[in-house]
């Protein structure tokens, strides 16, 4: 019996429009590849990166993450379902889980920061599985 394996991921794709936007791209990367050796539960994970040869864009694969701030601030659960445990995920905010999930975003930020880093995008889309495990 064979065993199939799956490996569920997000795709960023990125078009290139000219040099500048490479060497963008390029810093992006560097700043993917900087961070992802941390191994920070806060952070998405950075799985590869490359260019496609017969078109003009550049792909960043990652975690992929279920669940996002905005779509839980928006109580939007009706299409989001946990991948790990196949079940909604329908958690009431109380006080005590909205400081868990601002400490998970802060810890993120902080480590991000300790490298030297900026996250040059905040947004509650970009606010990925701070609440996943509370």
């Amino acid at each position: 019996m064979s065993c199939l394996i799956v490996k569920i991921f997000a795709r960023k794709l990125i078009r290139f429009y000219d040099n500048m936007i490479e060497a963008e791209i390029l810093n992006e990367i560097r700043a993917l590849d900087k961070l992802g050796k941390g191994n920070h539960p806060n952070i998405v994970r950075f799985l590869k990166h490359g260019r496609f040869a017969t078109q003009p864009y550049y792909s960043i694969d990652m975690e992929l993450c279920d669940l996002n701030l905005e779509k839980y601030i928006a109580e939007d659960f009706g299409s989001v379902e946990s991948l790990s445990s196949g079940s909604l995920i329908r958690a009431p905010v109380d006080l005590c889980h909205l400081f868990g999930i601002m400490k998970d975003i802060t810890s993120g930020l902080a480590f991000i920061h300790s490298q030297k880093e900026i996250h040059r995008d905040l947004k509650p889309v970009n606010g990925i599985n701070a609440l996943v495990a509370a």
